[in-house]
């Protein structure tokens, strides 16, 4: 479920947003959430929900309950297993935190980002160090089993000693797992006009690398064991949600701009807020563009995906599910990327070594 809603724009943000300025906009939101629903009848029984955005957490208490007695209309929800939404710091106060452990919410995952007041800064974050660790309180207390805080790394300016006393503070959190991304330049993006204005410096590629080697040995030590290139868990507290898309496996896709893929037919919604709306009013579906996955396709995608994590690719289900067997030269090229040392086989799976999870990309574009 997308929830388009932001009180402004990060300076890193190319998603697909809407500046919530009235109750006029929640009103459509949560009408264009039911008649979209109600395109998938009354059989939807996921094994995963997650609340997406945007932001969630700028819905009112009451608006969020309303949302999640609207979603109990139309889904069963007897069948999921983990339960996530994701929220801003500065917007968990102690009703929202009651209303989420109310829905049934398992999973926060919060946008934190850096604990550091300058990366803050640079990032266009508007929470405090002081409002996550409060957020972090309530959500406890209020009952929610597993808390995720996004970290973001090679941050202009973020020396090696600046990041390591900032994984200091976040591994002090009472949380359990951790989302960590090297920063990215999207085009269209504030921090992208920066950078071309000469106003800021990105990190030089040696950089990002010591930056990515200290986050993954610190988290490591502290008991986050990285299932995935980016996410670090401890036990019990892995996103199963998450998994089903490195997994390449079904998922569907619920408010503006939101994916899903179903049957190896992917399809992304109207990202515009009215636009999606007005086609849902019309009785239509609200899809702006659509691709059927070849099954080559398919392969090379469930390998750039499968290879983030842990775990790796077992070949022989990678077949079944494209239903034609794995071609020569991918798996010629599979055997040269285990001579480099950069794939490995664990019995019948293939993952990245060490050094491949460092240019995961490049190993991803050579089979995908």
């Amino acid at each position: 479920m997308h929830s388009p809603f932001c009180r402004r724009r990060c300076s890193y943000c190319d998603f697909a947003i809407a500046i919530l300025r009235s109750s006029s906009d929640v009103d459509r939101f949560l009408d264009g959430i039911s008649l979209e629903l109600e395109h998938f009848g009354d059989s939807l029984r996921p094994r995963t929900l997650y609340v997406g955005g945007g932001t969630p957490s700028r819905l009112a208490p009451a608006d969020l309950r309303e949302f999640f007695a609207r979603l109990d209309r139309t889904i069963d929800r007897r069948s999921v297993l983990e339960f996530t939404v994701e929220a801003n710091p500065e917007d968990v106060t102690p009703d929202r935190a009651v209303v989420l452990r109310e829905a049934g919410v398992t999973r926060v995952s919060l946008g934190v980002q850096s604990l550091d007041p300058e990366t803050l800064r640079q990032l266009g974050r508007r929470h405090t160090p002081e409002q996550v660790r409060h957020a972090v309180t309530l959500l406890r207390d209020a009952g929610i089993r597993s808390i995720n805080v996004d970290l973001i790394f090679a941050v202009p300016g973020q020396t090696p000693s600046i990041l390591d006393a900032d994984l200091t503070k976040f591994i002090e959190l009472p949380t359990h797992h951790v989302s960590a991304y090297n920063l990215t330049y999207e085009d269209r993006t504030p921090l992208r006009s920066l950078e071309l204005l000469g106003r800021l410096t990105r990190q030089e590629p040696d950089s990002e690398l010591v930056a990515f080697r200290l986050v993954h040995e610190r988290l490591a030590e502290a008991g986050f064991a990285a299932y995935e290139i980016s996410n670090y868990a401890k036990p019990g507290h892995q996103s199963l949600h998450n998994l089903t898309y490195w997994n390449n496996e079904e998922y569907l896709g619920v408010g503006p701009s939101a994916v899903s893929c179903v049957g190896h037919v992917r399809w992304r919604n109207e990202p515009d807020l009215d636009v999606w709306f007005s086609t849902l009013r019309q009785g239509l579906r609200p899809v702006a563009d659509a691709e059927s996955l070849a099954p080559d396709r398919f392969i090379g995608e469930s390998f750039a995906l499968a290879l983030r994590t842990s775990r790796g690719v077992l070949l022989s289900r990678l077949e079944r599910r494209a239903r034609m067997p794995i071609d020569r030269e991918r798996l010629d090229r599979i055997v040269r990327l285990m001579e480099l040392r950069l794939l490995e086989r664990e019995g019948p799976r293939i993952r990245l070594t060490p050094r491949g999870r460092e240019l995961a990309d490049c190993v991803a574009a050579e089979l995908i």
